[in-house]
């Protein structure tokens, strides 16, 4: 089973898969100007609240997820640590495993996926993990693609 380590979380190892949303740098206020990329017209954006079950490590994973079409906002709702494994799409638009990583998201931060990450569901390390998320869906089977992996494990 492949196993795969968590790495520092911060913009520069993050770049690739997507933004960090950092709220303790509002003095008193921080505006993040980005573009909320929807490449589909007949998508409207979905905001939904999440309860992020609670995990120990390690941890192993079979799924990983993406959204070809839309990025995909998560910001906490209540101050925990959470976990997200990542991989970019290889030339087949599956997971490229040469990429893929672990982070641990320490409380107060925010994310924002590129569309055709790959990734986890969102899981707690600590207390109750409460997000809001953002997400433009049309209501179709392109909202997001699951696939079954071969079985990695997480560690820290």
């Amino acid at each position: 089973m492949r196993t795969v380590s968590i790495e520092e979380f911060t913009p520069e190892n993050f770049q690739v898969y997507g933004h960090i949303l950092d709220a303790s740098q509002a003095k008193p206020r921080l505006n993040f100007c980005v573009d909320f990329i929807n490449e589909r017209s007949d998508a409207r954006l979905n905001l939904a609240l999440i309860q992020a079950p609670m995990i120990s490590l390690p941890f192993s994973y079979d799924v990983l997820e993406r959204h070809p079409y839309s990025e995909q906002i998560f910001l906490p709702l209540s101050t925990t640590i959470s976990l997200i494994v990542v991989a970019r799409s290889d030339h087949e638009a599956k997971p490229d495993f040469t990429t893929l990583k672990a982070f641990i998201i320490p409380p107060g931060l925010g994310i924002i996926y590129r569309p055709d990450t790959w990734h986890t569901g969102m899981v707690a390390l600590e207390g109750p993990g409460h997000f809001a998320m953002l997400i433009h869906e049309a209501g179709t089977d392109d909202d997001c693609h699951y696939l079954p992996v071969p079985r990695f494990e997480v560690r820290a």
